[in-house]
């Protein structure tokens, strides 16, 4: 796993899908996973910024925040189309 994945749901987490082009189902299913599980990750992030949500956030998911969670929105949503757009 390369962390595209998280990077895409960090994105969801931090912006929501305001002004995004895709719906959850759409972005869930570019993942292969279900929609479910989509807000399952996104849950990750929440406990990560410690609002709550799952209580044991995935290692990878803390190395993606951490890497990525002061990037500009403009340059995230781009790295994110890109990614979505493979």
């Amino acid at each position: 796993m390369d962390g595209n994945d998280d990077i895409v749901v960090l994105n969801l987490y931090r912006f929501k899908d305001i002004g995004f082009p895709f719906t959850l189902d759409k972005v869930a299913e570019k993942l292969g996973m279900s929609t479910a599980s989509l807000n399952m990750r996104i849950g990750n992030f929440k406990a990560i910024a410690g609002e709550g949500g799952l209580s044991h956030p995935a290692k990878q998911s803390n190395k993606i925040y951490k890497k990525f969670s002061e990037m500009p929105k403009t340059e995230l949503r781009s790295l994110v189309l890109a990614i979505l757009n493979e």
